[in-house]
């Protein structure tokens, strides 16, 4: 019972017993006459209000009562649910190597029974919702599949330096918003946005900045990749050789893509951008070689904001020729190339002070692309999920191996739609530059 309505009962209680000895007396005066009948008054009005207490209280408990009583699981079934979620998350596979055993003994012609359970089991952790195919396609733990991608995404020279960007679960594409700009002088500055100084009351006029889009689309890059018998036999062994090797090569083809990519079911690479700046040889140079003013003049084209980020990747035939690069003063020189340590006290080689990175994706030497300074953080690489990955022992079954597939959803290409023209000057400026082809 509620505090208020104790005290609204007490308080009748009270008010009857005083009424009772009132109404008891033979004879009253005029005054308790009066008393009993204001007495007589004031019950009916507190049994009103006691009457419309206990009815709020009645409402207040049906409010609090759930609209749908709780299902009560029998012990029994609640303890063996319990058991059965910890038995499969103890059947997790502690590595890919593992894992990928037991799916060659689920695919065999005499199938492991336990290695088929234990893979569904770890399906429904994972939540993975793919069914098992014919081919004996089974998804490898999430785990694992995030680590070979960023495995994949770390160990890539370009990759690395590139600004990642992950699409959700429910996309295939993502779109973005940028500023077409193509000059930086008075008016034209994000895509024609002016400022103005004025006098007092002075008049402005309006601009408007311009917009376009960038739309990432994932495109799939597919690893197939093929295990004997024998190294199959060694889990450990085999664990070493996918998180090192396959990744490398993912992440070798994901460079490549970032570099020379053709768009349109691929990564558009810095090479095909519409961004690229080509510095042209100097008058009489030499075919296929490099010297100081070319990488100067590259330099120089180098929009300034990138400096900090940017890195020449080069293809190592380039080599021979930076080394000798220096600059004339006076009747001595100051070298423009300078390798790793010594006096450069750096852990990788640098040019004009800008590390330099060798590539496999770069052109030979004397060819566009054999020498390339990118601000690669102006590259948006998109990806979606871990790399996917499952087996077959069928193709191959005849030669005593299993075919594993991986693949991956990625899509890239530069922020930038055009070079830049600055304010003062007419030599445009942009995230990548390229030297000409010296022939």
């Amino acid at each position: 019972m509620n505090e208020k309505l104790k005290k609204l009962r007490e308080k009748l209680g009270a008010l009857v017993t005083d009424s009772r000895a009132l109404a008891d007396k033979e004879e009253r005066t005029e005054d308790e006459e009066t008393k009993l009948i204001e007495s007589l008054d004031a019950i009916d009005k507190l049994k009103v209000q006691i009457a419309q207490e206990e009815r709020l209280a009645g409402f207040e408990v049906e409010v609090r009562k759930p609209l749908v009583e709780p299902i009560k699981m029998d012990p029994a079934v609640e303890l063996e649910i319990r058991a059965g979620a910890n038995r499969a998350a103890k059947r997790q596979y502690a590595s890919i190597g593992e894992q990928l055993l037991d799916v060659r003994n689920a695919c065999s012609p005499s199938p492991n029974a336990d290695a088929i359970e234990r893979l569904r089991e770890v399906r429904g952790i994972t939540g993975a919702n793919e069914s098992i195919d014919s081919e004996g396609a089974y998804l490898v733990q999430t785990d694992f599949t995030d680590s070979l991608l960023m495995n994949t995404y770390e160990s890539g020279l370009v990759a690395s330096r590139c600004t990642p960007i992950t699409i959700s679960s429910n996309a295939d594409r993502v779109v973005f918003n940028r500023i077409v700009e193509t000059s930086r002088a008075r008016g034209s500055r994000y895509g024609g946005i002016q400022v103005y100084w004025s006098y007092e009351a002075g008049t402005v006029t309006e601009s408007q900045p311009k917009f376009g889009q960038v739309e990432l689309k994932l495109n799939t890059l597919f690893g197939l990749m093929t295990a004997t018998d024998e190294a199959l036999a060694d889990a450990a062994a085999l664990t070493s050789f996918i998180n090192k090797i396959f990744p490398n090569e993912m992440s070798t083809e994901i460079d490549t893509a970032c570099i020379r990519g053709l768009g349109g079911g691929q990564p558009l690479g810095i090479m095909n951008s519409g961004c690229k700046i080509a510095v042209d040889a100097e008058d009489g140079q030499t075919a296929a070689t490099i010297n100081a003013k070319n990488v100067i003049k590259m330099r120089a084209r180098l929009w300034p904001e990138g400096r900090p980020n940017a890195a020449f990747f080069i293809n190592q035939d380039t080599e021979p020729q930076l080394l000798q690069l220096s600059i004339a003063v006076g009747t001595g020189g100051s070298l423009v190339y300078m390798p790793a340590g010594g006096l450069s006290g750096k852990p990788y080689d640098t040019l004009l002070n800008i590390p330099v990175i060798p590539i496999p994706s770069c052109s030979t030497l004397g060819t566009e692309g054999d020498i390339i300074l990118a601000d690669m953080s102006q590259y948006f690489l998109a990806r979606k999920g871990g790399i996917e990955a499952a087996s077959s022992i069928h193709v191959s079954f005849i030669y005593g191996q299993t075919k594993f597939r991986f693949k991956v959803r990625v899509d890239g290409k530069p922020w930038w739609a055009s070079a830049i023209t600055p304010e003062q000057g007419s030599n445009t400026f942009s995230p990548v530059i390229t030297l000409a082809t010296r022939s």
